[in-house]
Parts: structure tokens; sequence; C-alpha cells
């Protein structure tokens, strides 16, 4: 599927499809893009969760952790280091 599929032979957003897909969330987001349009060129794939543009499993998992507040990394690491220590004194003791 492409963000062509969704537009019209007058270059219109086929909205019809578009309900029947996505939420209004998303429509919102798709009705602040721009329409595909020849004169702004080729598209092309670019992530802006890195420098180069370039997709990775890891940038992926960056962009998720640091936008998701259930991931609060400092409190992960002090849940887990509490951890740790309970089991190293316990293996230790």
């Amino acid at each position: 599927m492409k963000v062509a599929d969704f537009v019209d032979a007058s270059g219109c957003w086929k909205w019809l499809e578009l309900n029947n897909m996505f939420s209004t969330e998303v429509k919102e987001y798709i009705a602040a893009c721009h329409l595909p349009n020849d004169a702004f060129g080729e598209d092309v794939c670019f992530w802006q969760a890195t420098d180069n543009g370039k997709f990775t499993d890891k940038s992926a998992y960056n962009s998720i952790v640091k936008n998701d507040s259930l991931h609060n990394l400092n409190g992960w690491k002090e849940i887990w280091g509490n951890f740790c220590l309970l089991e190293l004194s316990i293996f230790y003791g």
C-alpha cells in the first residue's frame, strides 16, 4: 500500500477509503501532510531517529523507549539494581 493509493485523480485525499482504514488520530496526521506532488520530486525513505537516515533495530527501540513513559529507564535501573543487590547478598551472605 502506498500513499498514492489514497489520492484520487484530481490530487485530493480519498477520505472515504481513509475513514475505513485509520483512526481519527491517524487521519489528523494524514490531513497535516502534503499531498503527493511531482513538483516535490521523487519520494525518498529517511529514518529521522538516526543521523544518517537509515533504519536500525537499535534506533527503533531507542525511539520507542524515549517516547514511552512506561519505560522510564532510571526507574528500571533502580528496580533491577536493588534486585541484583538482594541476589548477591543472599549468594554471598
